[in-house]
């Protein structure tokens, strides 16, 4: 079975004694370990497969969603949130990316993409929320770039700070 094998050779510890993995978890959590793996008893090793569970350590934050990523069996008949993108104001007052949240069951990625678009896919509801500052109806948008363009044709200033920023979920 280990034919083949270079040194050094790991083996991963495991204990079927729940205090023993709780003493773990606790113990390794400082060396930065996200958690401990756990598993039926009789299950192989499935590679490719989520049969195993992760335990991991309960941390909670208040963070910003920047975004999100689609799955990657999102269709456009059926649209599926593949995980959101997760940040934390620094000092400066700059979103800065911390992670990743992306452990939702499909049915719950189906909802999400669901919320995101009546939340903040409809231009008129993104106005009135204040998230955009104007929405021009696509009957009039010839005349907006021509009046805007005519007004930038002298401008010699570089562009003022955004009004907004990421829009807040």
């Amino acid at each position: 079975m280990l034919a083949g094998t270079t040194r050094p050779l790991h083996l991963t510890p495991m204990t079927r004694d729940r205090a023993k993995a709780a003493e773990w978890l606790k113990r390794f959590e400082g060396a930065g370990l996200d958690g401990v793996i756990a598993k039926p008893e009789d299950l192989p090793y499935m590679p490719g497969k989520r049969a195993m569970f992760k335990i991991k350590h309960a941390r909670t934050a208040d963070v910003v969603v920047a975004g999100y990523r689609e799955h990657k069996q999102s269709t456009r008949e059926r649209p599926l949130l593949g995980s959101l993108l997760l940040g934390l104001y620094n000092e400066e007052g700059q979103l800065q990316h911390i992670g990743v949240s992306a452990s939702f069951t499909e049915a719950r990625r189906a909802e999400l993409i669901e919320e995101y678009t009546e939340r903040f896919a409809n231009p008129y509801i993104a106005a009135e929320r204040g998230y955009v500052d104007s929405v021009i109806p696509p009957s009039y948008t010839r005349s907006y770039v021509i009046k805007a363009l005519r007004a930038l044709r002298s401008k010699r200033e570089v562009l003022p700070p955004k009004k907004h920023g990421n829009i807040p979920l």
